[in-house]
């Protein structure tokens, strides 16, 4: 499916230098770990900073900054060079950041060290709140240093800060007003330890945090023998960061770009909505200064049996996270938009960026962001699936860490096609997934390439007390499916395995396609923001300023509301109007002259402060 001639009006956008079109959406920044970036040549840098303008990113996340481990928790290991008594340096891996942000044009955002304890910590109880605030006024000591050093030297490059303590929504937001609100106030106790800090440094420095939350369907707002269970309700989530954004004395430059946990988990694709809506509810609603950014996860973690030891499927090589594709993601960027003011995304350097993946992750993306394409044209199915009956080491699967002998069906296969790249492949029995591989990236010491083999064990020599059950249970029937970058799927016929042969060739022969389709709600991807209470003649948007283009604005006049467009050519066009959860509330074809046209709105009977508005040719 192309959109074709289709111009969204909206309020959220940060020129460019002038040189984007009218409807691309950026990626306002990214985060990146340093152990990908710091053997880079500078030809790899060169090549990763145009692929990252072209996204329209101008902010780089390194938050690997300094840490405290668990089993050493005296001694702070600094990834620059530290000066602070308690610190020891191991790398200068800041140095690279630093100076890559400004030969590129970049502002660079540094942490401020994480206390790996914190992940163990219960700040309702009293001793690890002081664990905490003592984690807290180390980072104030972090920003210090790492200030007098990358501001001194980078004063145009360096961005602000970033808190690495990751909050997510603990069982104890479900235990009632008084803990989860005790929970918030010693976690804004914390952050305000920073925030002074940050004030007596330079207080102009932007401070960025980012949290995340499990949707969990059995939480409760229940305590049995005497604990909350499960994660923290959506409703005691958002009420919990209320609390919190009205007792942390954030500034206005400050920044929470909760992740979406899409990618990690903890959310599916569609529940995301709610919970980004949550927390701007929470902004809102504590009236704190603090802007409202999302952090969108551009991976794929393995399924919850394959990411597990567990009885069904053993670990091969599948437990590592995947790049996204690029359909899904698209639709994570759409629902972000209708909440927030940018988007930050986790991380496109390690999961999409051509110099670690195939380079049709970054080319579907980029022609998504610009001209909000998308794929449609299915991947091709090998000609010929070659299975071998053989054996495999496994130490995953023994107690004592020596290797074993598993029994597996080898698969492997050649000859499938796309026109972008294949992501992974699937061996479904029934409708779920028995085995799966996906597409190597540079990161994993391996070259980039598209899947070409998986095993699937039918045995397993692990002792018998974690024996696994045998997954092979005779020659049932399988499918195979071939699952392309943006996330099309092509489904092959069934087939028998039989655990007799040693050597099999299947033929494969395609049963049906299945493309990845973006919602009609999340194709509405620009939205306006309208101040009621602005006096008659204001423009009225709010977010990031000013319209990206100057042929479309909303403003209000004695009439109502009223929108203006520039259309370059005579023709009839048709203007419509979607509520926040994507229903049309308004349409209406009309002739426009090139130049200048102005179109009466539904006076804000709307009824929404922020709607979307699409204007298409005929």
């Amino acid at each position: 499916m192309r959109l074709r001639n289709i111009l969204f009006v909206f309020g959220v956008f940060s020129l460019f230098a002038g040189s984007f079109a009218a409807s691309f959406q950026p990626i306002e920044g990214t985060f990146i770990q340093s152990w990908l970036y710091a053997p880079w040549a500078d030809s790899t840098w060169e090549k990763e900073a145009k692929y990252l303008k072209s996204l329209g990113v101008t902010k780089i996340i390194d938050g690997d900054v300094a840490y405290l481990n668990t089993d050493d928790t005296t001694q702070w290991i600094a990834l620059y060079d530290t000066e602070l008594p308690d610190m020891k340096s191991i790398s200068s891996d800041k140095d690279i950041i630093m100076e890559k942000g400004e030969k590129y044009g970049f502002k660079v955002y540094l942490g401020m060290g994480v206390d790996n304890r914190w992940w163990s910590w219960d700040l309702i109880d009293d001793d690890d709140f002081a664990h905490f605030k003592a984690a807290m006024i180390h980072s104030g000591k972090v920003a210090r240093e790492i200030y007098d050093i990358y501001h001194t030297r980078y004063p145009e490059t360096f961005g602000g800060f970033y808190s690495v303590y990751e909050v997510w929504n603990h069982n104890q937001f479900n235990e009632g007003d008084s803990l989860r609100d005790l929970y918030a106030e010693r976690l804004a106790a914390g952050f305000n330890i920073v925030i002074d800090s940050l004030n007596a440094i330079d207080p102009t420095q932007p401070l960025l945090f980012s949290q995340f939350a499990t949707d969990d369907p059995t939480s409760k707002d229940l305590v049995l023998d005497g604990v909350a269970q499960g994660f923290g309700t959506l409703r005691n989530t958002e009420l919990f960061w209320t609390k919190f954004l009205e007792l942390a004395h954030f500034r206005s430059q400050d920044k929470m770009l909760p992740m979406d946990a899409v990618g990690g988990g903890g959310q599916k694709i569609d529940t995301v909505e709610p919970w980004t809506e949550a927390y701007g509810n929470a902004v809102a609603n504590s009236q704190s200064k603090i802007g409202y950014y999302a952090n969108i996860e551009s991976f794929a973690q393995p399924p919850f049996p394959f990411l597990y030891d567990n009885d069904y499927t053993p670990l091969y090589g599948i437990s590592y996270n995947s790049a996204a594709p690029v359909g899904r993601f698209a639709r994570q960027i759409a629902t972000a938009e209708r909440h927030v003011k940018g988007i930050f995304t986790f991380a496109f350097s390690h999961y999409h960026s051509p110099n670690n993946n195939l380079p049709g992750f970054y080319e579907v993306l980029l022609d998504y962001l610009t001209n909000q394409s998308t794929d449609t044209v299915a991947p091709k199915l090998p000609d010929t699936l070659t299975v071998v009956k053989t054996f495999a080491k496994n130490t995953a699967l023994s107690t004592d860490g020596n290797e074993v002998d598993d029994r597996v069906f080898k698969f492997f296969w050649s000859g499938e096609a796309d026109d972008h790249g294949v992501w992974k492949v699937n061996l479904y029995k029934g409708d779920s997934v028995y085995a799966y591989a996906v597409n190597t990236r540079k990161d994993m010491n391996v070259p980039i390439a598209e899947p070409d083999s998986m095993l699937f064990a039918f045995y397993t020599g692990r002792a018998a007390e974690y024996a696994y059950n045998p997954r092979y249970t005779g020659p049932e029937e399988y499918h195979f499916s071939i699952v392309d970058v943006w996330g099309n799927e092509t489904f092959s016929k069934s087939f028998a395995l039989d655990s007799v042969a040693d050597t099999v060739k299947i033929s494969l022969e395609m049963e049906r396609e299945s493309l990845y389709a973006i919602p009609d709600a999340d194709t509405l991807r620009h939205y306006c923001t309208l101040d009621s209470s602005k006096s008659l003649g204001s423009a009225g948007i709010l977010a990031r300023g000013v319209p990206r283009s100057n042929r479309v604005f909303v403003k209000r006049s004695p009439a109502g509301w009223n929108l203006h467009y520039t259309a370059t050519s005579a023709g009839i066009y048709e203007v419509k109007v979607y509520s926040p959860t994507g229903a049309q509330i308004f349409g209406k074809k009309l002739k426009m002259n090139p130049g200048a046209n102005e179109v009466p709105l539904p006076a804000n009977a709307l009824g929404y402060e922020r709607f979307y508005i699409r204007v298409e040719i005929l």
